[in-house]
């Protein structure tokens, strides 16, 4: 089982009092706390972000701030794609009539008669994992003649890192559970357009590894992680300004991530190379990174 991302948290910060690190050229020299926090803090429109959002105008002004091609889609709808290979998600961002409330709603199967009913077992199949991943919700939605996966979220401080970081841990849900709503036709298509690293050997996921990636989880909390030939990695945990550091071995699969360090830390999770420059890892505790090569 995965430990928690605060457990992980308290295992980085503990290692800092017991490692030396004697390199001057290492990793950490390398990066800056600005450098890691580029797409967060540099953005104008981002730091404008916590308003509150009153037109689909502001929506698409969101998306675009989290990196999406978004236009609006009707008075209170912005939308966009969201690509998690072989997946392509159709998002849009609804605002409630009452301007309480942002829905994100991730397009997943589609039906050529909007009348036509949904297998019992897919049904039930559909509530029972609304019910495991609370508050996501899967649903047929009759108008668009499709199913959907939504998220509604208040419309309280919503940054476009958060719609963000929303946008991906849905992505990621959908992925996972493609068995349940995903139609044969479907199935058979992302099989066929899946992308080599899907299955990809250890060996060829570590050379696809090597080299600097980042990720901001917040605007002040970030990771940064240099990926060795050989297997070893060196990671830098910046919070507030305090950086932390940490190496040891790395392991990949298809499917999982795993960073033993040799001060105790113990960072695993499941991950997916979304391209050659960006890769996700999921936690336990259903936190997605995002981190992109630099």
């Amino acid at each position: 089982m995965f430990k928690s991302f605060a457990a992980i948290t308290a295992a980085v910060l503990v290692s800092a009092n017991s490692i030396s690190f004697a390199d001057e050229n290492d990793l950490f020299s390398q990066f800056s706390s600005s450098s890691v926090f580029k797409e967060t803090t540099n953005s104008s429109v981002e730091s404008r972000s916590s308003e509150r959002i009153t037109s689909a105008e502001d929506l698409r002004e969101r998306l675009k701030t989290a990196g999406f091609d978004a236009k609006v889609a009707g008075s209170r709808i912005a939308s966009c794609e969201k690509k998690l290979e072989p997946w392509t998600f159709p998002v849009l961002a609804i605002l409630s009539e009452d301007e309480a409330n942002v829905t994100i709603v991730l397009g997943l199967s589609t039906s050529a008669d909007a009348s036509e009913e949904l297998p019992a077992e897919k049904l039930l199949n559909m509530m029972a994992a609304s019910q495991k991943h609370a508050p996501a919700l899967f649903a047929f939605h009759a108008e668009r003649a499709r199913t959907e996966l939504s998220v509604t979220l208040p419309n309280v401080d919503l940054t476009g890192s958060k719609v963000r970081d929303e946008i991906n841990r849905m992505s990621v849900l959908a992925k996972s559970t493609a068995e349940i709503w995903a139609t044969v036709q479907q199935k058979q298509d992302a099989t066929t357009t899946s992308q080599p690293e899907s299955t990809q050997s250890l060996a060829n996921a570590e050379v696809e590894l090597n080299g600097q990636w980042s990720a901001a989880k917040t605007d002040k909390e970030a990771f940064a992680i240099e990926f060795k030939t050989g297997g070893t990695f060196n990671l830098v945990y910046i919070n507030n300004g305090q950086q932390t550091k940490s190496s040891g071995q790395f392991a990949a699969t298809q499917n999982s991530l795993t960073l033993t360090g040799s001060d105790g830390l113990k960072l695993e999770g499941k991950f997916t190379l979304t391209s050659a420059t960006e890769f996700q890892l999921e936690l336990q505790n259903s936190t997605v990174l995002t981190f992109k090569k630099s």
